[in-house]
């Protein structure tokens, strides 16, 4: 049995943490959909990256014990912060 830490979002470097593992999951999720040749139409590959990008974001949220909502939002506050 594996055990597996859980984050502490009120800590500034673990919600940064999720956050970045977050932001990889949507990137892989591009990427799949882009490789897919066979998605000539927007709304398949939107489809295709958003079912991936769906199950990636559940996996992050089950190996840091949070909800998928928690990811979402993780992602959300890393879109917000002004450069």
């Amino acid at each position: 049995m594996r055990l597996m830490a859980v984050l502490a979002l009120t800590d500034t470097a673990l919600r940064e943490h999720l956050g970045g593992d977050a932001r990889a999951a949507e990137s892989l999720a591009v990427r799949y959909a882009d490789s897919i040749a066979s998605l000539d139409k927007a709304g398949q590959h939107r489809q295709t990256m958003e079912t991936c990008e769906g199950a990636l974001l559940a996996d992050v949220a089950r190996v840091h014990h949070v909800a998928p909502e928690q990811v979402r939002l993780a992602i959300a506050r890393q879109n917000d912060t002004p450069f």
